[in-house]
């Protein structure tokens, strides 16, 4: 999360439903310091452009914000793949009559599971106080769980596992 006074963990699952497009649905849970955490919703749309471009929109759910309630946001961005191992991100989320939040980020794969990076955002409040500039750091591992994309292990997998070619045991 953007938010440095947020620790939280999520779960997203996703549906391919062409060579470019895939569905995602997520679960997130946001620890707010013992007292009514936060809890969203989400579903989304993702378009793969090239193999270095993505982009994104989706519709959250937020129960328990600390910020703002219960209540709907509209989110949209673009992930480009620098390299091999680096991806930056950027990001709007608009959450109607309350705020817009404009993001930034850099992610680094350390290993084929394990990401991490810096993130930095800005709120614009639309009533009141609190505008500014927040940052903070994302953690994120894959469990890689096998899906129909994946193929049966084989002999010569494992030559294709140090590769990155996924597979799974049946």
């Amino acid at each position: 999360d953007f938010d440095s006074k947020n620790i939280g963990t999520s779960i997203t699952a996703s549906k391919k439903l062409t060579e470019q497009l895939k569905a995602v649905g997520g679960f997130q849970y946001y620890f707010n310091n013992g007292s009514n955490d936060e809890q969203q919703a989400s579903l989304g749309l993702v378009y793969k452009v090239n193999k270095q471009l993505q982009v994104w929109i989706s519709a959250i759910y937020h129960n328990n914000n600390p910020d703002f309630g219960d209540h709907f946001s509209v989110s949209g961005g673009a992930d480009y793949q620098l390299d091999q191992k680096s991806v930056v991100s950027v990001a709007i989320q608009h959450v109607n009559d309350v705020e817009t939040k404009y993001r930034l980020g850099l992610t680094y794969s350390v290993t084929k599971q394990l990401s991490m990076g810096p993130e930095i955002a800005y709120t614009d409040v639309e009533k009141g106080n609190g505008s500014g500039v927040s940052g903070g750091f994302n953690i994120k591992y894959d469990w890689n769980v096998p899906t129909t994309e994946d193929k049966p292990c084989t002999q010569n997998d494992v030559k294709a596992a140090a590769t990155g070619e996924r597979c799974y045991q049946d």
